[in-house]
C-alpha cells in the first residue's frame, strides 16, 4: 500500500511539475533559454481546415503566429502568439498548448472570432510524416483572460491528415 501511494504521489507531482513546464524528468525543461518551440503546418480533418504556426518559450516572453485557413469558406485567422507550454507526459510524444490572440479575419465569420478574441491550440509530435495521420493540431476560442500555461497534457488521436507537426521539448 505504502508503494501504491508512494508512485501515485510521483505521478501527480510529475504532472504537474509537466503542466507548469519545470519537469525535467519527462523532457519539458522550462529553464531553458529559447529551445522549447513547436513549429508545423499542414492539412487537419481531411482538408477541411489548412493550418501554420510557430510558437516559441523564450527568456523574455513567449513569441509566435499561428495561420488556420479553410477554403471552402474562404475563411482564414492569423494570430499572434503570446503563450506556450511544451510538454512530454510519460512515454507519449512531446506537445504543447499555445494561444494567441486574433490579429487579421478574412472571409465570413464562422463564429463568434473577432479581431482581439483568443484561442488556444493543441499540438504534438507523433513522429515524422507517413501514410496515416501521427500528429495532432486543433484550436478553440477561449477567454481573454486565459492562460495557456494552465492547461494538463493532452493526447486526442491524430488528425494531421498532410504535413507535419516538430515540437522540441529539450
Amino acid at each position: 500500500m505504502r508503494n501504491l501511494r508512494l508512485a501515485l504521489a510521483v505521478s501527480v507531482a510529475a504532472g504537474l511539475m509537466a503542466v507548469t513546464g519545470t519537469a525535467t524528468a519527462f523532457g519539458a525543461s522550462g529553464t531553458s533559454a529559447g529551445d522549447l518551440y513547436g513549429v508545423g503546418g499542414g492539412k487537419a480533418f481531411g482538408i477541411l481546415v489548412q493550418f501554420s504556426f510557430s510558437a516559441h518559450e523564450g527568456p523574455n516572453g513567449d513569441f509566435g503566429q499561428a495561420v488556420i485557413k479553410n477554403d471552402a469558406f474562404l475563411f482564414s485567422a492569423t494570430f499572434n502568439v503570446d503563450c506556450v507550454t511544451v510538454f512530454r507526459w510519460f512515454t507519449f510524444p512531446a506537445g504543447a498548448w499555445f494561444s494567441g490572440t486574433v490579429k487579421k479575419l478574412s472571409g465570413p465569420n464562422m463564429g463568434s472570432l473577432g479581431l482581439g478574441d483568443r484561442a488556444d491550440f493543441l499540438i504534438w509530435d507523433g513522429g515524422p510524416p507517413s501514410n496515416t495521420p501521427v500528429d495532432f493540431f486543433n484550436g478553440v476560442e477561449v477567454p481573454l483572460n486565459y492562460t495557456c500555461k494552465l492547461d494538463a497534457p493532452d493526447y486526442p488521436p491524430p488528425n494531421v491528415t498532410q504535413g507535419n507537426v516538430l515540437v522540441s521539448d529539450s
